[in-house]
């Protein structure tokens, strides 16, 4: 658990030194996202595996469905929208991974 908790630590000072803020809420949405959906889907299964692929898919969904309304309202850069889509799935997966370490 300690070496956990070091890890993302580091992570996340690596992250807010070289990354932009905006990429840093996409992981931190993604993880709410990924985490919300895969505590609920623990419940609701007894699978290993359906858990991380409904958080994953969930915020998959969610996350296209806000850079698809953000390229009609605001024009955004395909290949912006794309990076943002990863890192809001890369959230989800941290997410989906502490919990299914630590619980």
């Amino acid at each position: 658990m300690k070496k956990l908790i070091i890890i993302l630590a580091m992570f996340s000072m690596k992250a807010s030194a070289q990354v932009q803020m905006d990429k840093i809420s996409h992981v931190a949405v993604g993880g709410c996202i990924g985490g919300l959906t895969y505590s609920i889907s623990t419940k609701l299964t007894e699978s290993k595996w359906k858990p991380t692929a409904f958080a994953i898919g969930t915020a998959m969904v969610v996350s296209v469905g806000k850079e698809l309304r953000d390229r009609k309202l605001y024009n955004s850069p395909l290949n912006e929208s794309a990076k943002d889509i990863g890192y809001t799935l890369l959230g989800a997966g941290l997410a989906c991974l502490t919990l299914k370490v630590c619980f």
